[in-house]
């Protein structure tokens, strides 16, 4: 329970950073892509 909390707390700040700058969406689609294939 406490991975699951920590990934969704930290998919909450992703969330706000993809807003800002470009190189932070690739990062980001990238590690959601990752997470949904494992």
């Amino acid at each position: 329970m406490s991975i699951c909390a920590r990934i969704t707390r930290h998919a909450r700040k992703v969330i706000l950073h993809v807003s800002c700058p470009e190189p932070w969406f690739k990062v980001v689609s990238d590690l959601f892509y990752r997470l949904k294939t494992a």
